[in-house]
């Protein structure tokens, strides 16, 4: 009795994870075979493989065919591998593939609410919105504006390779560029933070205000040519007074 329930059990288990594994066979679509429970996911839900790369996989594994089918755990999902038809799918029939298939909770986590995450008519309003932001013609700006982050990309890597040779931290370095590229396309932040603090050292020496502040620091740079602390005040008069202690010793 124990022995048929047990086998009950894994017949059900085994229904259930394949019974969605007909699908794209029943539509005509080329797929992967899928492995029971685990569909075409075994390595990413085991961590042997990142899921990029595991999508690269089932990329080159529907090769030839224009797009193809695979499972995640029982769920099918269309891989879509032809450039042009990928543009068809996010141009002009956007309306039809509106849902992401992400799950995400924006109240926790507000940041997460956005167009590459939200679905159905949120997406459509936010889609809607922010196309016009993205013509042809505003790209083209933006690539002017990239442009110099880019020199100064090129600027910063000939003096590390003078410095340090050939090796560098790419990824850490490409994070950093990609931070520079949002912030001058999207914020000015250069300019900003520029424009700020000019006008901030010029009200400060305008209304003569002294604070104990990187600022402070900033502005006795720019007008002495030196950054002198407290500290450093402190140890010039003690070296001064040394000094004439001891001339009065040797009079």
């Amino acid at each position: 009795m124990q022995w048929t329930i047990i086998c009950l059990l894994v017949c059900l288990i085994y229904y259930y994870s394949t019974a969605t594994y007909n699908y794209w066979k029943n539509k005509g679509i080329p797929y992967l075979k899928p492995l029971p429970l685990f569909g075409n996911s075994m390595k990413t839900i085991t961590l042997v493989q990142p899921l990029e790369e595991g999508l690269k996989e089932l990329y080159f594994r529907l090769n030839p065919h224009p797009f193809g089918g695979y499972y995640d755990l029982r769920t099918p999902l269309l891989l879509v591998r032809d450039p042009e038809l990928l543009k068809h799918i996010m141009v002009k029939d956007y309306n039809y593939f509106q849902e992401r298939g992400l799950e995400f909770n924006d109240e926790l986590e507000p940041l997460t609410g956005n167009l590459m995450t939200v679905g159905g008519e949120r997406w459509r309003h936010l889609r809607t919105k922010l196309s016009p932001a993205f013509t042809s013609t505003k790209l083209k700006h933006m690539f002017e504006l990239t442009t110099q982050v880019t020199e100064n990309l090129k600027l910063f890597l000939n003096d590390r390779i003078r410095e340090d040779g050939h090796i560098q931290e790419c990824r850490s370095l490409m994070a950093k560029f990609t931070t520079d590229v949002i912030g001058s396309c999207f914020f000015e932040v250069t300019k900003f933070f520029l424009e700020l603090t000019e006008k901030t050292l010029e009200y400060r020496e305008k209304n003569n205000i002294i604070r104990k502040d990187l600022m402070e620091l900033l502005k006795q740079l720019k007008n002495k040519g030196s950054i002198i602390t407290e500290l450093d005040e402190i140890d010039e008069l003690e070296s001064s007074s040394v000094i004439n202690e001891h001339k009065k010793g040797q009079n």
